[in-house]
């Protein structure tokens, strides 16, 4: 079944849910077919965080295909075929959905129901949903999939919109403030051409604010995008 990490011990695991998704890990396995092991007091778990192997699936979301990305199910450690609204997923499908089994089964909400699980091979890649939300952005495709690729996960348009205006308001009062040292240098070295080297110390100053605006709206921008 596919795991996460317990938020407050990296050392041990527990089954994948909505609650502990951020954590998502990979999938425990038997025998030596893991990258992974992880200890505890009580016991040993084989963890495989990239390759392929089997994960165990449910059709809930209709049933997989080779090839579509896996989510988290509502039955915890149990995947399912990946939809837009899913932040991460756990990997892509090697293989379709067949020969499932009916089993009873506890959801996250407690509500016992019969449902069909399958083992599947799947490759796992641990990440954001490439497909999540696509269609629900109105900004230009090169920024959203770039904003993406540098969050490592779908990110709101709402968080890069904010990220630009930063930017933009960053470089704006940066040329603002360079505008006004440059024009004051020129007056000030026609008024007194014997304080060159003191008024030039003084645009080099300005200069360095200005970059130094620069650098932090950037930053702020950073954190916005990836930390969200």
């Amino acid at each position: 079944m596919a795991v996460s990490f317990v938020s407050e011990d990296a050392r041990t695991v527990e089954p994948a849910n909505s609650s502990n998704i951020d954590n998502l890990l990979g999938v425990v396995v038997g025998g030596s077919g893991s990258l992974l092991t992880i200890s505890s007091q009580e016991s040993n778990v084989q963890v495989v965080t990239s390759g392929v192997t089997d994960l165990l699936v449910t059709d809930e979301n209709g049933a997989i295909e080779d090839g579509d990305y896996i989510a988290i199910s509502s039955i915890e450690g149990v995947g399912r075929k990946s939809q837009r609204s899913d932040r991460r997923v756990i990997g892509v499908a090697r293989g379709d959905f067949s020969d499932p089994t009916v089993q009873t089964v506890r959801t996250e909400t407690g509500e016992t129901r019969e449902v069909a699980i399958a083992r599947i091979p799947v490759l796992i890649q641990v990440g954001g949903n490439p497909s999540a939300a696509e269609q629900e952005s109105f900004l230009p495709g090169f920024i959203q999939e770039g904003a993406n690729a540098l969050a490592g996960e779908p990110v709101a348009p709402a968080r890069i919109l904010i990220a630009m205006m930063i930017i933009t308001g960053g470089i704006v009062g940066s040329m603002v403030l360079l505008y006004g040292a440059v024009s004051s240098t020129i007056i000030s070295i026609g008024r007194n051409p014997l304080s060159t080297a003191s008024i030039y110390a003084g645009l080099a100053r300005m200069i360095t604010i200005a970059v130094g605006i620069i650098l932090l709206s950037v930053a702020i921008a950073y954190l916005i995008v990836v930390g969200g």
